[in-house]
């Protein structure tokens, strides 16, 4: 296709049309001639051309009418037009330059002068040309963007937008044309949003994020670049706007991991310390039991037993919310069997307990057919059922619970959702932390922390939407394989007499074992650090060695290393504060045969204590 100009030239005179004819076709252009206005008309419209030659006095349509003709038509409105004619007078030449002719030649012509104007609007028609091209591209670029683009005028209205802005917002784009800076500001004050929108004026260029509104209301995060353009039409403000709701979700969720991650070391240390503590007081009550008569002290040390052992259930809890544990037993689960399970063993919260407080909740299921997964399935119906009571926690009137189960390639999902009374999103933000709490007192602030570890520990996460006032809706994300995980298993046996070594920096802790091994018929020496239990175990013979983890000094890895490099055959148990976040692998490695874990009860230690010595008769 011929990239060279196009020219369309007019004339009623055959004699006059054809000496213009080859005069113009001595131009580096395409040149195509026309009879009459009429027939130019037709040829303008076929041919498409950068600039038309017309004869002003012709028959039919005249050079006035053409030339109106073309210029009020959109796609030739850029064409260069030229007028020929004898009459010259200046109201003449006014009324011609009025309806959009672009010159005026006034017969006779001088040839020379007509292909000088020619070749001047050709130029002019090429500079057209340049700059539409670049405002195409232009705007093919702004109307692609992946970001919003708005221009607002120094009065805040909006002058122009792209089509991501539409999609962004929601509205179209000539809604979005009527409307102002402030409109858009989410939960800003009119005086307020001026007052920034003139500030943005005079900071200059910067960028910022805020929040913005859309037309359905809903608030959305935006990181906004603003640029202040001066042109001569005037100053305007360009605010290129990105929505950042997925980062912003992104960056809580990387947030909530850190928090986790942290709250779990502590957790960690917190629970050693308080294991340890519990471990004493469990075992000196328990040796204080069986030695007391009277009526009232029984009932007083009962009564410091159970809460020993509810202090050691609340420590449980405790470490099931760090992702550290690594014994645990997994085996085929059926989700939608597990729910059935769970719907049951809560029935007494959703149904009795629910209705006592004069509230009628619904149970809703949906199944589809998904596969069974590997997993812990007391573990999960834990998680289930702290996720059911939550639920029926969060309503305070007539409503239902739906459950919801389905998988994809990958991963199998439950859905539990409820109509009760939401969360903020700050509440949300903090759900999983554990002792927080919404319900008082009476509350550990533990379920759904617990929840979150147990999950967590089986490869999947936890997704939560809510609102205020609209309900909740929690999603358990599982992977549908997972590798199984080594655990140790306790077999109840019994032994009569051995030779104990029992290391432990702790003095009551210590003093606690030795005398229930003492009462079960054992010989005991006590160690109180590692580098004396290596020296007590050099010079006796043992029949067991029983060391605690965590010990300043030699810890107890080192220790079980260094017994068993002295005598391989002794059974290790390794005593813990650190509840199940040893790791198996690592211990098997070392050489320790058993794990027990703090706070110990009597039975758990005379127990434990048969097993390790039976495994060398």
């Amino acid at each position: 296709m011929s990239k060279r100009p196009r020219v369309v030239l007019v004339e009623d005179d055959a004699q006059f049309r054809a000496v213009l004819l080859k005069r113009l076709q001595s131009l580096d252009c395409d040149v195509v001639a026309a009879e009459d206005g009429l027939k130019g008309w037709e040829t303008i419209n076929e041919f498409r051309p950068d600039l038309i030659v017309s004869d002003l006095m012709m028959p039919g349509l005249n050079g006035y009418e053409l030339c109106e003709k073309v210029k009020s038509t959109p796609e030739l409105g850029h064409v260069y037009f030229i007028i020929l004619t004898a009459r010259d007078s200046i109201d003449d030449r006014v009324t011609g330059l009025d309806i959009g002719a672009d010159d005026y030649i006034a017969k006779p012509i001088n040839s020379k002068e007509l292909l000088a104007r020619i070749r001047a609007g050709l130029r002019i028609i090429n500079l057209y040309n340049q700059v539409s091209a670049s405002e195409q591209k232009y705007r093919t670029l702004v109307e692609n963007a992946s970001d919003a683009i708005l221009l607002f005028d120094t009065y805040g209205k909006c002058v122009e937008v792209n089509e991501r802005a539409s999609q962004i917002f929601g509205y179209s784009k000539e809604q979005l044309l009527s409307m102002r800076f402030s409109d858009l500001l989410a939960d800003t004050e009119d005086i307020e949003s001026e007052k920034r929108f003139e500030a943005m004026f005079s900071i200059g260029n910067f960028t910022e994020e805020t929040k913005m509104r859309r037309k359905d209301g809903l608030t959305i995060p935006i990181e906004s670049a603003n640029t202040i353009i001066k042109t001569e039409m005037g100053t305007f403000c360009q605010c290129i706007v990105r929505d950042i709701t997925v980062r912003k979700e992104n960056e809580q969720h990387l947030i909530q991991v850190e928090k986790l991650r942290a709250l779990g070391g502590m957790v960690g240390g917190i629970a050693h310390d308080f294991n340890n503590l519990l471990a004493a007081i469990i075992g000196y009550t328990e040796l204080s039991l069986r030695d007391a008569k009277d009526e009232t002290l029984i009932r007083r040390l009962k009564v410091i037993e159970k809460a020993g052992r509810d202090g050691a259930e609340t420590v449980r809890l405790l470490q099931e919310f760090t992702k550290l544990r690594k014994d645990t037993r997994l085996e085929s689960v059926n989700l939608n069997k597990l729910i059935d399970q769970v719907l049951l063993l809560t029935r007494h919260r959703w149904k009795d307990s629910a209705q006592s407080r004069g509230i009628s909740i619904r149970i809703e299921t949906s199944y589809a057919d998904v596969p069974q997964i590997q997993g812990n399935i007391s573990e999960l119906r834990e998680a289930l059922a702290n996720i059911i009571f939550n639920a029926v926690d969060a309503m305070n009137k007539d409503g239902s619970i739906n459950c919801r189960t389905w998988a994809d390639k990958e991963y199998l999902y439950v859905a539990m959702s409820d109509t009760g009374i939401g969360m903020s999103e700050e509440i949300r933000q903090r759900i999983f932390d554990p002792f927080f709490t919404t319900k008082g007192l009476s509350n550990s602030g533990l379920g759904l922390s617990v929840c979150y570890g147990i999950i967590n520990r089986h490869g999947g996460e936890i997704l939560v939407e809510t609102a205020e006032n609209k309900g909740s809706s929690f999603t358990v994300k599982l992977p549908l394989s997972l590798p199984t995980l080594p655990s140790i298993p306790i077999e109840i046996k019994t032994i009569t007499s051995a030779n104990i070594l029992v290391i432990d920096d702790e003095d009551f802790v210590r003093g606690a074992i030795q005398e229930i091994l003492e009462d079960a018929g054992h010989y005991v020496v006590p160690a109180s650090s590692g580098e004396e239990g290596l020296e007590k175990f050099q010079k006796e013979k043992f029949d067991l060695v029983i060391t605690d983890l965590g010990m300043p000094g030699l810890a107890g890895w080192e220790v079980v290393a260094r017994v068993k490099a002295i005598q391989a055959k002794i059974p290790v148990i390794l005593l813990t504060g650190w509840a199940n976040q040893a790791d198996v692998k690592l211990a098997k490695e070392s050489g320790v045969d058993l794990i027990l874990t703090k706070p110990i009860t009597s039975k758990d230690l005379t127990t434990m204590v048969s097993k390790a010595i039976l495994q060398i008769k």
